[in-house]
């Protein structure tokens, strides 16, 4: 994950405006998915500790996945580590924590309500996502702690209906200590605040760190946003809008305690 120096940031802002990553030399460029790039904006002689962009959260996300067979993937699928999860669906119903689909191959008959993904992270609704097609990824990662990454774009029907829209469209992107799929169609960068002088043991400084997110779809003139720790705003890109927030973004002085970068991205009708 690629980090930015925003010292003297006090609030979340959009980025490539009024304290913006981008206007200081920072290179913010990726092409989403697996670019997450670390800038460091911790310049001062003495650790910056009394605003708020120094505050500390802890909020976590935790994902469910209940597959048509019956079997369950989440972070205590040991055996389902390292791998990705994918199917292709139909929204059926949300509410606030739960995702129902119908589950769907092409050539087979569907599998009503096959697929239940539930996901519990502070402030998240589900219940507003469209009705439509959708394409799940999930992924878990076990080193030292659990590391989850979900994304839900919309998708081309399997069963010779019209499509409802174009596919590839972000619905939902949750990730509590992982990374972003590559491909995805936006780009996270670490903005290191300047919170901590300790050296710790690791590649990445101890310190609190901001998210700066920006599209990497809609062309360099779309506005990015940053956010501070515990910090949630509408995003808005070309056409579409979101509510994106940072549940924690800090890094600790132990050793091999790099999952502390947690956020979700979910899409406003």
């Amino acid at each position: 994950m690629p980090v930015v120096d925003a010292s003297d940031d006090t609030a979340s802002v959009p980025v490539g405006s009024g304290g913006a990553v981008g206007s200081g030399g920072a290179d913010i460029s990726g092409s989403g998915g697996d670019s997450e790039t670390i800038v460091d904006a911790s310049n001062e002689e003495t650790p910056n500790d009394g605003g708020p962009q120094c505050s500390v959260t802890s909020d976590r996300a935790t994902v469910t996945v209940h597959l048509p067979s019956g079997a369950t993937v989440d972070c205590a699928s040991a055996s389902d580590a390292g791998t990705t999860t994918s199917f292709v669906g139909k929204i059926k119903s949300g509410d606030n924590g739960v995702l129902v689909m119908d589950a769907c191959e092409a050539n087979q008959p569907c599998v009503a309500d096959g697929l239940r993904i539930e996901v519990a992270a502070p402030g998240l609704d589900l219940s507003r996502l469209p009705h439509v097609w959708a394409e799940v990824q999930f992924q878990l990662g076990h080193f030292w702690q659990c590391q989850q990454s979900l994304q839900i774009n919309t998708a081309d029907p399997v069963d010779g209906s019209p499509s409802g829209g174009p596919a590839g469209r972000l619905l939902l992107a949750v990730v509590d200590g992982g990374e972003p799929f590559s491909g995805a169609s936006y780009s996270v960068q670490r903005v290191r605040l300047g919170c901590s002088s300790e050296k710790g043991c690791g590649g990445i400084a101890p310190d609190n760190y901001a998210f700066d997110f920006t599209s990497t779809t809609a062309g360099a003139s779309a506005p990015g946003l940053r956010l501070f720790m515990g910090d949630a705003a509408n995003w808005k890109v070309a056409d579409a809008t979101f509510t994106v927030r940072n549940l924690r973004s800090f890094q600790s002085a132990a050793c091999d305690d790099y999952w502390n970068f947690a956020y979700y991205i979910v899409a406003v009708p």
